[in-house]
């Protein structure tokens, strides 16, 4: 029996467990920052008259930055090292042919997406778009059930009918608003849950299969990222 190394971290000093943590919580934190500000931006430019929902260069910006993670992967020589290979070492290539064609196809749907809901937000509002893109993660529930087979009890199918009521009445709500903030919440409807769709697809590319048929998570980002600014 290997006799375990002795704790060796000093008080007071962070951990390399801590600084992740800390990392995660941190990017956590501002990518809710981010979801919350940028509806409202959009609202404000659309009412100063300098917005229009057909032109969305915001999007580039959108991809361009996680098509960086990118940068310092590495061409595989054999197809088949990635058999070889761990999880950890297999983040230092780019994906194979299928895997490859697989988050190309992925960051297509998220381009449609994306594009929707926030065409839909200019015309809905920042409230209506909150209130019915917040129904991802319920959308995402769905999905997981049908593509990965994911079993939901009674409680979680509760939720979604209870969900799916309040967004109904949302968007009912949103005739007494006007024509164009009701398109508008059927366009964040549609767009909420492609968005969802593209979560669950990322993970099904990332996790099911053997190894030659799966993108590491970085590989996956990057190649989305990259096909979508372009």
């Amino acid at each position: 029996k290997i006799p375990s190394l002795p704790d060796t971290s000093i008080a007071g000093v962070p951990t390399s467990k801590d600084m992740v943590g800390g990392a995660t919580i941190l990017a956590a934190v501002f990518y809710v920052a981010s979801g919350v500000s940028q509806p409202l931006l959009m609202t404000a430019a659309s009412l100063a008259g300098i917005a229009d929902p057909r032109a969305q260069l915001y999007m580039l910006f959108y991809y361009a930055g996680p098509s960086s993670v990118g940068i310092g992967l590495r061409r595989r020589q054999d197809q088949h090292m990635v058999q070889g290979l761990d999880n950890q070492a297999n983040e230092r290539y780019w994906p194979s042919y299928k895997p490859f064609v697989r988050a190309c196809s992925v960051a297509c749907l998220d381009i449609v997406a994306q594009s929707i809901n926030y065409a839909g937000n200019t015309l809905s509002g920042p409230t209506v778009f909150a209130i019915i893109y917040s129904s991802v993660t319920i959308w995402a529930a769905l999905y997981s059930r049908i593509l990965l087979g994911r079993e939901l009890n009674l409680v979680q199918w509760i939720g979604i009918a209870i969900v799916f009521c309040g967004l109904a009445m949302t968007a009912l709500h949103s005739l007494d608003a006007g024509h164009s903030v009701f398109i508008g919440a059927c366009l964040v409807l549609a767009g909420s849950s492609l968005h969802a769709m593209t979560y669950v697809i990322s993970e099904k590319i990332m996790t099911v299969g053997d190894a030659a048929e799966r993108i590491s998570v970085r590989a996956n980002c990057a190649v989305q990222g990259i096909v979508a600014t372009i």
